[in-house]
């Protein structure tokens, strides 16, 4: 696939299939110069050099940066498609240095860092809100009937509830594998 083709992707489109693609465009955000080095991003990024490599690569790949050579070092350049992506990425909560919530329209993007990897999934706003609704009406379930009541993987469940932890739904003394004494927090 040529790259203007690529770029020619809506931000959405990105975002969605390459969740894993919004810590880069939020390190972006943190990046306060329009022109940037590789050591630069990797500083306020936090993630290993190979990591930083690969996703400078997607970064570019997707018309995000541009990259440029001056004097013998490659510097990038942030583009305005970077700006439309800042419109559609809220951070919602930063738990340490290694685990990332983001809300991208009715959908949460958990990001994991791993030293190989970033993990990324999706989760959107109608399961969370159905998985709290069964929690709150419930109370005293397992995993398994949760899963069986609504319908839905265990995997995606687990998600839904470590999401709700972090946004402080559900307690924090909730075991997301066995969730038999699960709390929901009244607001």
């Amino acid at each position: 696939m040529p790259m203007s083709i690529r770029r020619n992707i809506s931000v959405m489109t990105i975002l969605m299939k390459y969740p894993w693609l919004v810590y880069g465009i939020d390190t972006l955000r943190r990046i306060k110069d329009k022109c940037f080095s590789k050591e630069e991003f990797a500083k306020k990024s936090g993630v290993p050099k190979r990591l930083v490599r690969s996703l400078l690569y997607y970064l570019v790949k997707f018309g995000f940066i541009r990259r440029k050579e001056e004097n013998g070092k490659t510097y990038y350049e942030v583009t305005e498609r970077t700006h439309d992506a800042f419109n559609y990425i809220s951070c919602v909560l930063s738990a340490d240095d290694k685990h990332h919530l983001y809300r991208i329209k009715d959908s949460y993007v958990m990001i994991t860092l791993k030293k190989r990897r970033i993990s990324a999934y999706t989760i959107s706003s109608e399961i969370l809100r159905s998985v709290e609704e069964l929690i709150r009406k419930e109370g005293n379930l397992t995993l398994d009937e949760i899963s069986e009541r609504l319908g839905m993987r265990k995997i995606v469940i687990q998600r839904a509830i470590r999401i709700l932890k972090m946004l402080s739904i559900v307690c924090e003394s909730v075991d997301v594998n066995s969730i038999r004494q699960c709390n929901i927090r009244e607001e």
